[in-house]
């Protein structure tokens, strides 16, 4: 009973499970899938089509304008009228930018195929399914600042029965190049999905062009293009330039390995669609006492989901594929060690959003972006997949480290002590040490995850015995 009170009292804690869930299957879908591809697909075949999504991710970015980026601030400022009236205005606006980028790149499409390393026939999909993943993006954008947890689940739910539902099938009907079954699966769901949630949203604005909501968004939007860019080049650049200094089978087994440390991310990416929306309130309201506090065990949390999750990871590895691309788990650590900067990045990164400087948001990502590319470019010869890895984590950390330094200098803004950050880094670095130092040894790691286990067990009851109290 006490659980559930707490859970109806706690708008923070019941948004972060709902969108944990909806996050989970919309952008979980390739780790939850991964037992299913590794097993109907080459290392190779997977290579492909991690360069078919990357170059899929970066259109649609472009198509879109980062529209859905804007949107937060939209809800915070104009009223509900005019709200519905700026969604369908700026989802036009997206709509005019994908024609045209859409017209220019089939007359250049042959020349595109060979820069992307891809049939020609696919650029056209490739094309619409980025412009529907960037009105599915910004569509569940509109429910995450409209706290819509249910339509948010189930568009995510929804989404991922028909991506892997179509995806399978065709594999299976197919002999030859049996990776398009998967790209063609992928792209039924995205455009199926956002064609129906495209009609919603123009149908209820019913707005198309429109000056004055172009002028607000297109300043706040054009930032988070390269922004977004940049951020993308931090996840993707060093799967391509693997590409072009080693083979497709080493992309696939990098970007298998990546798939599974990047659940630390998706996990990230849902508790942040809950904290946004409150920490907003909270700024809004000056409360900067409660902000302090809930973010202590904000992230202490995450250090501990972090932990648990570098320790139990290989095994993860080992369940979910067959032993050709067992040889990337030494990469994990450094993986998710980038990711659990990613997630410190966002508290400086909220409170720039919610000033709407987005600018400083693009800049910071761009010059991490720019060393991701050189230390790669250097070293991804010597060392592979190794360079890659470390590269995207020494780019995070200062991506990480220029935000703070913003933040904390220029807005003179602290939302907590500095020694929080520096107390979930040590956390993780000595996690990352018992990693590689019992790699062959997974009843010490598990022995370490079920100790965490009993500590955050013991005091989670407590937590809640002392609330009890105080209530009473």
């Amino acid at each position: 009973m006490r659980i559930k009170s707490l859970l109806k009292g706690n708008t923070l804690l019941n948004s972060a499970i709902w969108y944990t869930v909806g996050t989970f299957l919309l952008k979980g879908i390739n780790f939850f899938t991964t037992p299913i591809f590794t097993n109907l697909l080459s290392t190779e075949e997977f290579g492909i089509i991690t360069i078919y999504s990357t170059w899929s991710a970066i259109f649609a970015i472009i198509v879109g304008l980062s529209m859905n980026g804007t949107i937060g601030s939209a809800k915070a400022n104009l009223g509900d009228k005019e709200y519905n009236e700026y969604l369908s205005s700026t989802l036009f606006l997206g709509t005019i930018s994908f024609a045209v980028i859409c017209i220019v790149s089939l007359l250049f499409k042959n020349e595109l195929a060979n820069i992307f390393g891809l049939k020609s026939s696919l650029i056209l999909i490739l094309l619409f399914e980025s412009f529907f993943a960037f009105v599915i993006n910004y569509v569940t954008a509109v429910f995450t600042f409209d706290r819509n947890h249910k339509a948010f689940l189930f568009t995510s739910a929804i989404s991922t029965i028909i991506n892997v539902s179509a995806s399978v099938l065709l594999i299976l009907s197919m002999n030859n190049e049996r990776y398009l079954g998967r790209i063609y699966g992928g792209a039924i769901a995205t455009i199926v999905i956002g064609v129906i949630l495209y009609i919603k949203i123009i149908l209820k604005g019913r707005t198309f062009i429109n000056i004055k909501y172009w002028r607000f968004a297109l300043p706040i939007a054009i930032p988070l293009i390269l922004h977004n860019l940049s951020h993308l080049v931090l996840n993707q650049a060093d799967k391509i330039m693997l590409q072009k200094y080693t083979n497709d089978d080493i992309v696939g087994i990098y970007s298998y390995t990546y798939t599974i440390g990047a659940l630390i991310n998706t996990i990230q990416i849902a508790l942040n669609s809950a904290w946004m929306p409150w920490y907003f309130e909270k700024l809004k309201e000056k409360n900067s006492e409660e902000i302090k506090k809930v973010s202590a065990i904000y992230i202490g949390i995450f250090t501990v989901l972090t932990s648990m999750f570098i320790l139990g990871s290989p095994e993860i590895v080992k369940i979910l594929s067959p032993e050709s691309y067992w040889s990337g788990i030494g990469l994990l650590p450094i993986i998710i060690a980038g990711y659990y900067f990613v997630f410190l990045y966002t508290f400086p990164s909220n409170f720039q959003f919610y000033m709407k400087k987005t600018n400083f948001i693009a800049m910071g990502t761009i010059i991490s972006a720019i060393i991701n590319i050189i230390i790669n470019y250097i070293f991804i010869k010597k060392i592979g997949m190794y360079a890659a890895a470390l590269s995207t984590l020494i780019a995070y950390i200062v991506l990480f480290a220029m935000h703070f330094i913003i933040v904390k200098f220029k807005f003179r803004h602290a939302d907590f002590p500095f020694l929080y950050n520096l107390l979930g880094v040590f956390v993780i670095i000595i996690i990352s040490c018992i990693f590689y130092i019992f790699l062959n040894n997974m009843f010490v790691r598990w022995g370490v995850i079920f100790l965490i286990i009993c500590v955050c067990a013991y005091l989670g009851l407590k937590y809640l015995k002392r609330n009890s109290i105080d209530k009473n």
